[in-house]
Protein backbone atom coordinates (compact mmCIF):
# COMPACT_ATOMS: atom_id res chain seq x y z
CA UNK A 1 0.00 0.00 0.00
CA UNK A 2 1.35 3.36 -0.90
CA UNK A 3 1.74 6.05 1.59
CA UNK A 4 0.61 9.94 1.55
CA UNK A 5 4.06 10.37 0.95
CA UNK A 6 3.82 9.50 -2.34
CA UNK A 7 1.34 11.37 -3.32
CA UNK A 8 1.03 14.83 -5.52
CA UNK A 9 -0.96 17.28 -4.99
CA UNK A 10 -0.88 19.80 -8.72
CA UNK A 11 -2.66 22.63 -10.34
CA UNK A 12 -5.46 21.74 -12.90
CA UNK A 13 -4.33 20.95 -16.63
CA UNK A 14 -6.74 20.73 -19.67
CA UNK A 15 -5.74 17.22 -19.96
CA UNK A 16 -7.56 16.42 -16.98
CA UNK A 17 -11.30 16.73 -17.71
CA UNK A 18 -11.75 12.57 -18.68
CA UNK A 19 -10.20 12.39 -15.33
CA UNK A 20 -12.49 14.61 -13.48
CA UNK A 21 -15.26 13.32 -15.13
CA UNK A 22 -15.07 9.42 -14.21
CA UNK A 23 -13.95 10.56 -11.04
CA UNK A 24 -17.39 12.01 -10.30
CA UNK A 25 -19.35 9.86 -12.63
CA UNK A 26 -17.99 6.20 -10.76
CA UNK A 27 -18.43 7.65 -7.31
CA UNK A 28 -21.51 7.52 -5.12
CA UNK A 29 -22.24 11.27 -7.14
CA UNK A 30 -22.96 9.45 -10.39
CA UNK A 31 -25.75 7.12 -9.11
CA UNK A 32 -27.51 9.84 -6.50
CA UNK A 33 -26.63 13.03 -8.48
CA UNK A 34 -26.20 12.25 -12.61
CA UNK A 35 -25.03 14.93 -14.74
CA UNK A 36 -23.96 15.37 -18.20
CA UNK A 37 -20.09 15.63 -18.52
CA UNK A 38 -20.39 18.63 -20.12
CA UNK A 39 -22.00 20.15 -17.46
CA UNK A 40 -20.28 18.91 -14.94
CA UNK A 41 -16.78 20.65 -16.93
CA UNK A 42 -18.85 23.86 -17.29
CA UNK A 43 -19.55 24.20 -13.58
CA UNK A 44 -16.19 23.02 -12.51
CA UNK A 45 -14.31 25.44 -15.03
CA UNK A 46 -16.13 28.32 -14.71
CA UNK A 47 -17.35 28.47 -18.57
CA UNK A 48 -20.20 30.76 -17.56
CA UNK A 49 -18.74 32.23 -14.59
CA UNK A 50 -18.31 36.07 -14.76
CA UNK A 51 -15.66 38.45 -12.92
CA UNK A 52 -14.38 35.02 -10.51
CA UNK A 53 -11.17 33.17 -10.38
CA UNK A 54 -11.07 29.35 -10.12
CA UNK A 55 -8.80 26.97 -9.02
CA UNK A 56 -8.76 23.43 -9.28
CA UNK A 57 -6.32 21.06 -7.42
CA UNK A 58 -5.89 17.64 -8.35
CA UNK A 59 -4.37 14.93 -6.23
CA UNK A 60 -2.37 11.79 -8.01
CA UNK A 61 -1.12 8.64 -6.93
CA UNK A 62 1.51 7.05 -9.39
CA UNK A 63 0.33 9.60 -11.82
CA UNK A 64 -3.42 8.60 -11.57
CA UNK A 65 -5.89 11.05 -10.51
CA UNK A 66 -7.38 9.89 -7.35
CA UNK A 67 -8.96 13.04 -5.57
CA UNK A 68 -9.42 16.73 -6.42
CA UNK A 69 -11.12 19.97 -5.44
CA UNK A 70 -12.72 23.16 -6.93
CA UNK A 71 -12.57 26.30 -5.34
CA UNK A 72 -13.99 29.75 -6.32
CA UNK A 73 -13.29 33.06 -5.57
CA UNK A 74 -15.25 36.16 -6.17
CA UNK A 75 -15.90 40.03 -4.92
CA UNK A 76 -19.28 40.94 -4.55
CA UNK A 77 -19.69 44.61 -3.34
CA UNK A 78 -17.05 44.94 -0.39
CA UNK A 79 -17.44 40.73 0.24
CA UNK A 80 -14.62 38.45 -1.27
CA UNK A 81 -16.15 35.68 -1.19
CA UNK A 82 -14.39 32.04 -1.03
CA UNK A 83 -16.04 29.00 -1.62
CA UNK A 84 -15.35 25.08 -2.37
CA UNK A 85 -17.75 23.80 -4.78
CA UNK A 86 -16.64 20.15 -4.85
CA UNK A 87 -14.01 18.23 -3.11
CA UNK A 88 -13.92 14.65 -4.00
CA UNK A 89 -11.87 11.75 -3.10
CA UNK A 90 -11.92 8.19 -5.04
CA UNK A 91 -13.59 5.92 -2.50
CA UNK A 92 -10.25 3.54 -2.13
CA UNK A 93 -8.63 6.68 -0.96
CA UNK A 94 -10.81 7.97 1.54
CA UNK A 95 -10.13 8.06 5.45
CA UNK A 96 -6.51 8.44 4.48
CA UNK A 97 -6.20 12.32 4.99
CA UNK A 98 -6.70 13.16 1.70
CA UNK A 99 -9.21 15.61 1.95
CA UNK A 100 -7.93 17.24 4.45
CA UNK A 101 -5.06 18.17 2.11
CA UNK A 102 -7.08 19.29 -0.28
CA UNK A 103 -8.73 21.36 2.20
CA UNK A 104 -5.45 22.73 3.52
CA UNK A 105 -4.23 23.61 -0.39
CA UNK A 106 -7.81 25.66 -0.67
CA UNK A 107 -7.40 27.70 2.71
CA UNK A 108 -3.59 28.49 1.17
CA UNK A 109 -5.31 29.79 -2.33
CA UNK A 110 -7.99 31.49 0.00
CA UNK A 111 -5.75 33.41 2.02
CA UNK A 112 -3.80 34.73 -0.97
CA UNK A 113 -6.82 36.28 -2.64
CA UNK A 114 -7.83 37.86 0.80
CA UNK A 115 -10.34 35.74 1.37
CA UNK A 116 -11.46 35.43 5.50
CA UNK A 117 -14.42 33.30 5.46
CA UNK A 118 -14.88 29.95 3.01
CA UNK A 119 -18.64 28.83 2.10
CA UNK A 120 -19.49 25.37 0.98
CA UNK A 121 -21.24 25.23 -2.12
CA UNK A 122 -22.43 28.37 -3.99
CA UNK A 123 -21.63 32.23 -4.59
CA UNK A 124 -19.08 32.98 -6.46
CA UNK A 125 -19.76 31.87 -9.65
CA UNK A 126 -21.74 28.62 -10.82
CA UNK A 127 -22.51 25.74 -8.81
CA UNK A 128 -23.55 22.37 -8.24
CA UNK A 129 -25.68 23.01 -4.98
CA UNK A 130 -26.06 26.05 -2.72
CA UNK A 131 -24.32 23.73 -0.11
CA UNK A 132 -24.05 20.09 0.81
CA UNK A 133 -26.45 17.70 0.23
CA UNK A 134 -28.28 16.41 3.15
CA UNK A 135 -28.55 12.92 1.28
CA UNK A 136 -24.65 12.71 0.91
CA UNK A 137 -23.69 12.32 4.30
CA UNK A 138 -20.87 14.10 4.29
CA UNK A 139 -21.23 16.57 7.10
CA UNK A 140 -18.76 15.18 9.31
CA UNK A 141 -16.09 15.37 7.34
CA UNK A 142 -16.46 19.33 7.03
CA UNK A 143 -17.20 19.24 10.74
CA UNK A 144 -13.79 17.42 10.78
CA UNK A 145 -11.98 19.84 9.16
CA UNK A 146 -13.17 22.88 11.22
CA UNK A 147 -16.47 24.00 9.08
CA UNK A 148 -19.32 25.42 11.28
CA UNK A 149 -22.48 23.45 10.18
CA UNK A 150 -25.62 25.68 10.72
CA UNK A 151 -29.10 24.77 11.48
CA UNK A 152 -30.63 26.88 8.63
CA UNK A 153 -31.31 24.20 5.15
CA UNK A 154 -31.47 25.57 1.79
CA UNK A 155 -33.63 24.16 -0.72
CA UNK A 156 -34.60 23.31 -4.28
CA UNK A 157 -37.82 22.40 -5.12
CA UNK A 158 -39.81 21.56 -8.64
CA UNK A 159 -43.55 21.18 -9.58
CA UNK A 160 -44.69 19.08 -12.79
CA UNK A 161 -46.50 21.90 -14.30
CA UNK A 162 -48.14 20.36 -17.57
CA UNK A 163 -51.22 21.00 -15.93
CA UNK A 164 -50.57 24.01 -13.91
CA UNK A 165 -53.02 26.48 -13.24
CA UNK A 166 -52.72 29.74 -11.16
CA UNK A 167 -54.34 29.80 -7.73
CA UNK A 168 -57.22 31.86 -7.96
CA UNK A 169 -56.88 35.46 -7.25
CA UNK A 170 -52.87 35.27 -7.54
CA UNK A 171 -52.97 38.30 -10.02
CA UNK A 172 -55.60 40.48 -7.91
CA UNK A 173 -52.82 42.13 -6.63
CA UNK A 174 -52.23 43.57 -10.13
CA UNK A 175 -55.44 45.12 -10.80
CA UNK A 176 -54.97 46.62 -7.15
CA UNK A 177 -51.91 48.13 -7.03
CA UNK A 178 -52.00 48.87 -11.16
CA UNK A 179 -48.73 46.20 -11.49
CA UNK A 180 -48.20 44.90 -15.02
CA UNK A 181 -45.75 41.99 -15.80
CA UNK A 182 -44.12 42.29 -19.33
CA UNK A 183 -41.13 40.18 -20.60
CA UNK A 184 -37.97 43.01 -20.93
CA UNK A 185 -36.92 44.59 -24.04
CA UNK A 186 -33.32 45.70 -24.77
CA UNK A 187 -34.71 49.25 -23.82
CA UNK A 188 -35.18 48.05 -20.21
CA UNK A 189 -31.27 47.02 -19.70
CA UNK A 190 -30.50 50.41 -18.07
CA UNK A 191 -33.16 50.42 -15.48
CA UNK A 192 -32.82 46.77 -14.49
CA UNK A 193 -29.51 47.07 -13.89
CA UNK A 194 -30.07 50.12 -11.28
CA UNK A 195 -32.66 48.12 -9.93
CA UNK A 196 -30.01 44.91 -9.26
CA UNK A 197 -26.97 46.92 -8.36
CA UNK A 198 -28.87 48.69 -6.06
CA UNK A 199 -31.08 45.79 -4.23
CA UNK A 200 -29.90 42.23 -5.54
CA UNK A 201 -25.46 43.00 -6.00
CA UNK A 202 -25.62 39.11 -5.91
CA UNK A 203 -27.35 38.54 -9.29
CA UNK A 204 -26.18 41.64 -11.23
CA UNK A 205 -23.50 39.62 -13.38
CA UNK A 206 -26.35 37.00 -14.01
CA UNK A 207 -29.06 39.34 -15.65
CA UNK A 208 -26.26 41.40 -17.09
CA UNK A 209 -24.95 38.54 -19.15
CA UNK A 210 -29.05 37.61 -20.32
CA UNK A 211 -29.02 41.34 -21.23
CA UNK A 212 -25.52 40.89 -23.36
CA UNK A 213 -26.73 37.89 -24.59
CA UNK A 214 -30.16 39.30 -25.97
CA UNK A 215 -31.92 37.02 -23.64
CA UNK A 216 -34.38 39.66 -22.88
CA UNK A 217 -37.31 37.84 -23.18
CA UNK A 218 -35.83 35.43 -20.58
CA UNK A 219 -36.37 38.01 -18.20
CA UNK A 220 -39.88 38.87 -16.70
CA UNK A 221 -40.76 42.75 -14.85
CA UNK A 222 -43.28 43.73 -12.80
CA UNK A 223 -43.80 47.57 -13.41
CA UNK A 224 -45.41 50.03 -11.61
CA UNK A 225 -46.10 53.24 -13.81
CA UNK A 226 -42.87 51.99 -16.19
CA UNK A 227 -40.90 51.54 -12.98
CA UNK A 228 -39.41 48.15 -12.25
CA UNK A 229 -40.70 46.98 -8.81
CA UNK A 230 -39.60 42.89 -9.59
CA UNK A 231 -37.62 40.82 -11.50
CA UNK A 232 -37.47 37.38 -11.82
CA UNK A 233 -36.54 35.10 -15.15
CA UNK A 234 -37.33 32.06 -16.88
CA UNK A 235 -35.02 29.20 -18.25
CA UNK A 236 -35.54 25.98 -20.61
CA UNK A 237 -32.70 23.26 -20.72
CA UNK A 238 -29.04 23.07 -19.60
CA UNK A 239 -29.95 22.63 -15.78
CA UNK A 240 -27.23 20.80 -13.71
CA UNK A 241 -30.01 18.31 -13.11
CA UNK A 242 -31.54 17.59 -16.83
CA UNK A 243 -31.04 13.39 -16.24
CA UNK A 244 -33.24 13.33 -13.28
CA UNK A 245 -35.99 15.30 -14.76
CA UNK A 246 -36.36 13.00 -18.09
CA UNK A 247 -34.06 15.75 -19.84
CA UNK A 248 -37.30 18.27 -19.94
CA UNK A 249 -36.87 21.01 -17.25
CA UNK A 250 -36.92 24.39 -17.19
CA UNK A 251 -36.72 26.95 -14.15
CA UNK A 252 -37.11 30.78 -12.38
CA UNK A 253 -34.05 32.71 -11.82
CA UNK A 254 -33.64 34.96 -8.82
CA UNK A 255 -36.96 36.93 -8.00
CA UNK A 256 -36.81 39.67 -6.37
CA UNK A 257 -38.83 43.19 -5.78
CA UNK A 258 -37.84 46.21 -3.91
CA UNK A 259 -38.61 46.59 -0.15
CA UNK A 260 -41.45 48.75 -0.74
CA UNK A 261 -43.62 46.81 -2.87
CA UNK A 262 -43.12 43.67 -0.69
CA UNK A 263 -46.01 41.97 0.54
CA UNK A 264 -48.45 42.89 -1.63
CA UNK A 265 -48.70 39.37 -3.67
CA UNK A 266 -46.59 40.74 -6.73
CA UNK A 267 -43.66 38.20 -6.02
CA UNK A 268 -45.93 35.06 -6.18
CA UNK A 269 -48.09 36.88 -9.46
CA UNK A 270 -44.54 37.06 -11.06
CA UNK A 271 -43.60 33.79 -10.57
CA UNK A 272 -46.88 32.12 -11.87
CA UNK A 273 -46.37 34.03 -14.55
CA UNK A 274 -43.08 32.64 -15.22
CA UNK A 275 -44.65 29.42 -14.54
CA UNK A 276 -47.14 29.27 -17.15
CA UNK A 277 -45.16 31.04 -19.96
CA UNK A 278 -42.77 27.35 -19.13
CA UNK A 279 -45.98 25.73 -19.13
CA UNK A 280 -46.70 26.81 -22.54
CA UNK A 281 -43.48 25.68 -24.07
CA UNK A 282 -44.22 22.50 -23.29
CA UNK A 283 -41.84 22.20 -20.34
CA UNK A 284 -42.70 19.27 -18.14
CA UNK A 285 -40.52 20.60 -14.57
CA UNK A 286 -40.60 23.66 -13.33
CA UNK A 287 -37.31 23.60 -10.91
CA UNK A 288 -36.24 26.38 -8.40
CA UNK A 289 -32.84 26.35 -7.32
CA UNK A 290 -31.54 27.43 -3.67
CA UNK A 291 -34.11 28.92 -2.04
CA UNK A 292 -34.97 29.86 1.86
CA UNK A 293 -38.77 30.60 0.94
CA UNK A 294 -40.39 27.35 0.81
CA UNK A 295 -43.68 28.40 1.92
CA UNK A 296 -43.55 31.32 -0.66
CA UNK A 297 -43.74 28.42 -3.54
CA UNK A 298 -45.37 26.04 -1.83
CA UNK A 299 -48.47 28.85 -2.53
CA UNK A 300 -47.94 27.76 -6.20
CA UNK A 301 -48.04 24.24 -5.83
CA UNK A 302 -43.98 23.73 -5.30
CA UNK A 303 -42.25 21.14 -3.07
CA UNK A 304 -38.95 20.73 -1.56
CA UNK A 305 -36.78 18.33 -3.79
CA UNK A 306 -33.63 18.49 -2.13
CA UNK A 307 -32.27 20.27 0.70
CA UNK A 308 -28.46 21.22 1.92
CA UNK A 309 -26.85 22.24 4.75
CA UNK A 310 -24.85 25.79 4.77
CA UNK A 311 -21.38 25.20 6.27
CA UNK A 312 -18.25 27.86 6.65
CA UNK A 313 -15.00 28.01 8.30
CA UNK A 314 -13.25 31.77 9.39
CA UNK A 315 -9.80 31.43 8.40
CA UNK A 316 -7.13 32.45 10.53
Amino acid sequence: MQSIQDLNLRSYSSNDQEDLWKLYNTSELGKLWPIKENRLLDVLLGKSDVNNKIQIKIMELNKTVIAFICIKNKIVGNENRGVIALVLVDKKYRKRGIGTLLINSAKDWFRETGVTVIKLGGGAGSWLWSGVPKNLNCVDFFKKNSFVIKDELSSDMFQNIEKYAPPKKVYDCLVKENVTITQADPSDKEQILEVEKKYFLDWVDFYKQDLENSKHKEILLAKHEDKIIGITGIWVGNCNWDLLFENNVGGGKALGIIPEWRGKGIGLALKSYGTEILRDNHVKYCWIGWTYAEDFYKKLGYEVWQRYYTGEIRLR
